[in-house]
């Protein structure tokens, strides 16, 4: 049965422009650093893909996966991975996407960690494809909460699992997604449990059958993940 999760802390509000001006001085100041010109707003505040868009691209991309040529049959890919740097996570977290963290952008690690993924990509509005190695897609339902975020990672990813994670959680290895992944059960949704009882929705595997529950909440204005758990259920992992 589901278990119903602690309600989650009050974030700090940290404005969203102040975050979206800093990564775009970022953006302007890498560029120059390569002495590529950067002088249009264009280039700063990156355009946003519709969603028709973000899904052609999704498509696009998942076919080339698909077509790798290792011959194994879709279903035998795993999950999906998706990395969250959305308005809600910039808004509680201390660091931006790419702050240097041992040498690399943050990002990196998150992204790094879903490297036995079938495909990775990354939900933001706020960060440029020149700046990822792998695709960017919009948030399509923008509710200032981190469900909009797992709303949109379900809605592009190719697998049925979807593995989610912040970007600012730079120690979730491949080895914890595959753990998880191994020890999925009936429910949709898979989720750790730390020594101290804790949660982690932001590091857990989704079903993308939770979808249209996941719209539904968003709707009534619900934008907390652990509302949507407690009403899908979940394997617990401790």
């Amino acid at each position: 049965s589901a278990q119903q999760l602690p309600q989650p802390q009050t974030p700090v509000q940290i404005p969203v422009q102040q975050r979206k001006l800093a990564l775009a001085a970022r953006a302007h100041t890498r560029h120059a650093r390569h002495g590529k010109p950067d002088t249009s707003l264009a280039a700063k505040v990156p355009r946003l893909m519709s969603s028709s868009e973000a899904r052609q691209k999704t498509q696009e991309h998942a076919v080339a996966r698909a077509n790798a040529g290792d011959g194994q049959p879709l279903a035998a890919k795993g999950y999906s991975g998706a990395v969250l740097a959305t308005d809600s996570i910039l808004r509680r977290s201390s660091h931006l996407p790419l702050d240097d963290y041992l040498g690399s952008s943050l990002i990196s690690y998150a992204l790094k960690g879903l490297d036995n993924a079938y495909e990775k990509f990354v939900i933001a509005d706020v960060l440029s494809d020149a700046e990822l190695d792998v695709p960017r897609y919009p948030e399509l339902t923008p509710s200032g909460r981190e469900l909009g975020g797992l709303h949109s990672a379900l809605s592009f990813a190719f697998q049925d699992w979807v593995a989610v994670v912040a970007y600012d959680l730079p120690y979730v290895s491949r080895y914890y997604w595959d753990y998880l992944f191994a020890r999925r059960g009936g429910a949709p949704i898979v989720i750790a449990q730390n020594a101290k009882g804790d949660f982690e929705p932001l590091a857990a595997l989704y079903h993308r059958s939770v979808i249209m529950q996941a719209a539904h909440l968003l709707e009534q204005g619900q934008g907390d993940i652990e509302e949507l758990i407690s009403v899908c259920g979940a394997t617990v992992v401790a």
